[in-house]
């Protein structure tokens, strides 16, 4: 039934094409408009939210054979080849198939068991590294896809529905995956997707290219208990995306973690986007359901090319959470968009030579939290810009920036900053500049020294336009616990370990040809 290696699969396409049985009732429930396609490989282009609704929608090749009648020869030669797996579901229910339209749940059992059945033979499981023959995992992308989905169809077979104590999967070791069009696509709460035995980035496993390598949605089954509720990855690096790195798109109910992750080169959309998109059209999105919990740690974001004022590193309306997470060499306009009552926090984070017109925006009722960070030689309009928002600094250093409106700029919004520097900064406004419509308020145990240029340069402190005059800063030194030296030197040696990896790999490519 599946030639070698598996093609990439949808729900539909793993069914023979003598399986009438199942596609005839698939068929039915289309008809009553009453069932939800669960899986769709037309996700070629992201651009527009309906091109993302797309990943679940129906697919062409199974309307056009809904749309003619069925043999009786078909249908007693794919009841026999469905055998045994289609009688045991059917003893497990109480109704029978013949007196009533399929309910969503048991019709998507059918589908799945059928995908399973004709599915079992493919060559999906993980294999012996060719990198590393201790380790056992999945050489490439399609492999992998294809026993999410197959582990994915065995779990909601069962009866009752169980789930194992833990999904996890291994990418191999020193492996460039290139994305063609199936990114990496976990569906059973409590994936895990690591790098090697450890899930270290330093195993380089690299997800390369394509339109989109990670897509995280919700789940549309009403019967799958627990929720799909957690996703893990960890020691991934995501290089040269050309739309959207990773898609988190799921609602708030569903948190996943990137440990150790990094990416380079991005220069699409995003490099990672997290909004709540519904897998139906008829959902309407409301700052309620507005987005998923994101926990990036101890990672990193190089040299990202933004190419449009609407496109973003990082895009969030949903819960962000950054800790210890570098980012350097970046260019483009809205750097990281906070907005529509978003929550990002970044804590231990350093921000480094980044050419962008804000390194941080929140707007539109959004809450911001900077804690313990450092922004360094960067050429901005603001590194903090809030617009009808809520921004909160804390314990944070701001070292030989050159900003055309401040290191931090606030319209119709709350500003609160405390124990935090500003050293060396160059301005045309102020170190903090507020319109008349902002409130300062808590400006308490701030430092600034050696700025130049614009209306707060000696002393330093907070140009508030309504009044036209500035509020100095009360300290008399720095207590930013933030370490220049640290934060460099580390984001440093993995940028250089990642081009030393690129650079080893096409010096043999070369030789090798």
């Amino acid at each position: 039934p599946c030639s070698s290696p598996c093609p990439p699969l949808t729900l539909i396409s793993a069914l023979r094409p003598s399986s009438s049985v199942a596609v005839e009732r698939y068929c039915d429930a289309y008809a009553t408009k009453k069932l939800i396609p669960l899986f769709s490989q037309q996700h070629h282009s992201m651009q527009q939210p309906d091109a993302i609704r797309n990943l679940g929608s129906t697919s062409p090749s199974l309307l056009s054979r809904c749309s003619s009648p069925m043999r009786a020869s078909q249908k007693a030669s794919s009841r026999k080849s469905l055998g045994e797996d289609l009688s045991d579901i059917q003893k497990r229910r109480s109704t029978k198939y013949s007196s009533q339209v399929l309910s969503m749940g048991t019709l998507v059992k059918i589908l799945l068991t059928a995908l399973v059945f004709f599915c079992s033979r493919c060559e999906a499981q993980p294999v012996r590294c060719p990198s590393d023959e201790s380790i056992r995992g999945f050489p490439n992308l399609k492999s992998l896809d294809v026993y999410l989905k197959s582990e994915f169809a065995a779990v909601l077979t069962q009866n009752p529905y169980r789930e194992g104590p833990k999904y996890e999967y291994i990418l191999c070791p020193n492996t460039v995956y290139e994305v063609t069009d199936v990114p990496i696509y976990p569906l059973l709460n409590g994936t895990i997707i690591k790098c090697g035995r450890d899930g270290k980035s330093s195993d380089n496993c690299i997800i390369e290219g394509g339109d989109i390598q990670v897509a995280i949605r919700e789940s549309t089954l009403d019967f799958y208990r627990p929720e799909f509720e957690l996703v893990i990855f960890k020691g991934l690096t995501f290089i040269l995306s050309k739309n959207i790195s990773v898609g988190t798109w799921a609602t708030e109910s569903t948190t996943a973690w990137f440990m150790d992750c990094h990416w380079a080169g991005s220069e699409g959309h995003a490099a990672l986007l997290n909004t709540y998109v519904p897998m139906s059209n008829d959902v309407e999105i409301h700052h309620s359901n507005r987005g998923m919990h994101v926990y990036i740690i101890s990672s990193s974001m190089t040299k990202t090319r933004l190419k449009s004022k609407r496109f973003w590193g990082i895009a969030n309306t949903g819960h962000m959470y950054l800790r210890n997470v570098t980012f350097e060499d970046n260019k483009g306009t809205q750097f990281i968009f906070n907005e529509r009552g978003g929550l990002l926090d970044v804590q231990g984070s350093s921000f480094i030579r980044n050419e962008v017109m804000t390194t941080i925006s929140t707007s539109e009722g959004a809450n911001t939290f900077i804690t313990d960070c450092f922004f360094v030689e960067n050429d901005v309009t603001a590194n903090l810009l809030a617009d009808n928002s809520t921004i909160k600094i804390h314990l944070t250093k701001f070292s030989n920036n050159s900003a055309t409106g401040g290191d931090i700029s606030t319209f119709s919004s709350d500003l609160y900053v405390s124990d935090s520097c500003f050293i060396g900064g160059t301005y045309d406004e102020a170190p903090i500049y507020m319109d008349a419509e902002s409130k300062l308020m808590t400006n308490q145990n701030n430092f600034g020294e050696n700025i130049t240029g614009g209306n707060c340069a000696d002393p330093p402190g907070v140009y508030l336009y309504e009044e036209a005059t500035c509020t100095p800063f009360d300290a008399k030194e720095c207590s930013s616990r933030a370490d220049l030296l640290s934060v460099t030197s580390a984001a440093r040696h993995h940028q250089f370990s990642l081009l030393l990896f690129w650079g080893l790999t096409g010096l043999l490519a070369t030789w090798l040809a």
